[in-house]
């Protein structure tokens, strides 16, 4: 097995985290200047086209700075580096994961990175990533402690109820079989052809998958994450293994070899043109035969340092055949038998819209529900005083549940729920002093809306409206007239979106956001 710098040096994802650990301090001496001759490097190199550039086409344009790979080395050689810790180390990483891509050439930063005049640079980092304990755990086999992510997704699907691992494994395979088949007859011979499908490598996503988490940052699962969809939500849950279940770990590309060799699976026709404009190989292609895995293994596990090693590389297996780690989270467990039983109860997690870090909502058990006609983002703190405008759903409640199962509640009432347009009619004065003004709404969606999340909130543990008047029979459509928000005009509107949000002294955080259908205009 390699050391943990051979392995950071190995691979394009490796490669990618040690520069992006040294580059974390922008206002470091040299950092700017770095990227700078990263940008222009970049900007000179052509498209991959399958086929790995080993050197820069053509000539910068007049005008242009020309970096060569030298510059790029005496400036990274020369970039203080920081202090090893486990926020630096997740940020690196994180980083790494969202440039891998394989259903394309390579981003033109891992191109430039994997010029071999960088290696002594790009070592030096490396070696000082590796000496750190903080990365002990990049090598370690699954931790006893598990934690599964469901991101949230804002059309409304519910977190796809779990179904038993056998079942799962064998729809995959027929699947997969009949993808295998139909690419076979109706995909171009050409590779280079411009055709993309399927380009993972993972076991059934419908299979419960698990990552640790470190210190009191968020779970790997969360923040490391390729082809990251833009999720900005999630139920996050810590389960415990119980016993000795049998764990395939992958702890180097070598393990991950074996693996298919042990159980191969052809997918040639199925990845060979993702994977050509990935790797620049054309030729026959294996994934694990995850059934037959399943009959050996309880579960099959990715260390951190496999992931960097190999994650995007063409790996050998035998008779010509190769194959490529991908779509993988790194550390990630899948779980091809009996999962980790869940311990404690579901986490609500969040994404801060500027800094793309995630935090929990530790739940204030304080919420409102409104529907939006500018959609926000789960994450979103806003001024109570300064909400964009809106038409409130469920007035304020409180709630002793997990913010978890308010969301779940939320989405079960807005299930299938139709456009919502509203015709908005004359005004009012509204609030215990009859001092906020208000334009009223005349809409049966929103009213039956209304009384669907009353159904789901209602009967949850702990559950208090701040004013019941306002529930229910009491329930009256409007629109608080604030600034910025129309006073005249716009007699029908509709909807765009639902937000969960929760209340914390003067601030509003959205917690979760369901689109709505738009409909006919």
């Amino acid at each position: 097995m390699p050391s943990l710098v051979e392995a950071l040096l190995a691979g394009p994802r490796g490669r990618r985290l040690c520069l992006e650990f040294a580059q974390r301090d922008e206002g470091a001496a040299g950092v700017a200047e770095l990227r700078r001759l990263l940008f222009w490097a970049g900007r000179r190199l052509g498209p991959r086209n399958g086929a790995a550039v080993s050197a820069f086409q053509g000539r910068a344009a007049e005008g242009e700075p020309d970096p060569s790979i030298a510059d790029i080395g005496e400036a990274l050689a020369a970039v203080p580096l920081p202090v090893v810790d486990d926020v630096g180390l997740m940020h690196a990483l994180a980083e790494s994961v969202v440039w891998a891509r394989y259903w394309q050439g390579a981003d033109e930063t891992d191109l430039v990175l994997e010029r071999a005049e960088l290696l002594p640079a790009l070592g030096r980092v490396a070696k000082h990533i590796a000496d750190s304990p903080a990365t002990r755990w990049w090598t370690a086999p699954s931790g006893r402690e598990q934690w599964r992510v469901a991101f949230h997704e804002t059309d409304g699907r519910a977190v796809p109820a779990p179904i038993e691992p056998a079942q799962v494994l064998s729809s995959w395979a027929a699947a997969f079989a009949d993808e295998r088949d139909r690419a076979a007859r109706e995909r171009p011979s050409d590779v280079t052809a411009n055709f993309s499908g399927a380009w993972w490598s993972t076991p059934p996503r419908r299979l419960l998958a698990s990552t640790r988490r470190v210190a009191d940052l968020a779970p790997v699962g969360l923040g490391a994450v390729e082809d990251d969809l833009g999720w900005t939500a999630a139920a996050v849950s810590r389960g415990e293994i119980a016993g000795s279940p049998r764990i395939y770990e992958i702890s180097d590309a070598d393990a991950w070899a074996a693996l298919c060799a042990r159980y191969p699976l052809d997918a040639t026709a199925a990845r060979r043109h993702d994977w050509y404009r990935a790797t620049g190989r054309d030729g026959a292609w294996v994934i694990p035969d995850w059934p037959r895995v399943a009959r050996d293994y309880d579960a099959v596990h990715l260390t951190v340092a496999a992931y960097l090693e190999a994650a995007g590389r063409a790996l050998p297996v035998r008779s010509g055949a190769a194959t490529v780690i991908a779509g993988w989270t790194p550390d990630q467990t899948y779980w091809l038998r009996d999962a980790p039983h869940a311990a404690g109860t579901s986490q609500w997690w969040v994404r801060d819209a500027d800094t793309a870090d995630w935090f929990e909502l530790r739940g204030t058990g304080r919420f409102v529900v409104v529907g939006l006609f500018a959609p926000l983002r789960a994450g979103d703190s806003i001024s109570r005083k300064a909400w964009p405008a809106h038409v409130t759903l469920a007035s304020n409640f409180r709630v002793t549940a997990s913010v978890s199962d308010v969301v779940a509640a939320m989405l079960t009432a807005c299930a299938d729920s139709g456009p919502l347009d509203l015709h908005f009619a004359g005004t009012a004065m509204f609030g215990p002093d009859h001092d906020v003004p208000v334009r009223l709404v005349e809409s049966d969606a929103v009213r039956a809306l209304h009384h669907r999340l009353a159904d789901r909130l209602e009967p949850m543990g702990g559950f208090v409206r701040d004013e019941p008047a306002y529930w229910r029979a009491g329930y009256r459509p409007h629109l608080t007239l604030g600034p910025g928000v129309l006073r005249r005009g716009h007699r029908d509107r509709r909807l765009t979106s639902v937000a969960l949000a929760e209340l914390d002294g003067s601030t509003a955080t959205v917690a979760a956001t369901v689109d709505l259908p738009a409909g006919a205009p």
